[in-house]
């Protein structure tokens, strides 16, 4: 049974190709990483502002109560 194993891996492994094959990337799919790229970024900006933002507002509430 363990040989049997041993045997179906050991062939399936040979029956990978043994060329190394570079994929295809034409200029539409650079461009959509590019653009992949740039949105994350904004995102990451937008989300790190917001959240800034309401940091700031928490802390400006807190001295107002305290004057009051």
């Amino acid at each position: 049974m363990k040989n049997e194993t041993i045997n179906a891996l050991l062939a399936g492994v040979l029956a990978l190709p043994l060329t190394a094959e570079q994929p295809y990337l034409d200029p539409g799919s650079g461009s959509f990483i590019l653009q992949i790229i740039i949105a994350s970024l904004a995102a990451v900006s937008y989300a790190f502002r917001q959240q800034l933002g309401r940091l700031v507002k928490f802390f400006r509430r807190s001295k107002d109560d305290k004057e009051q």
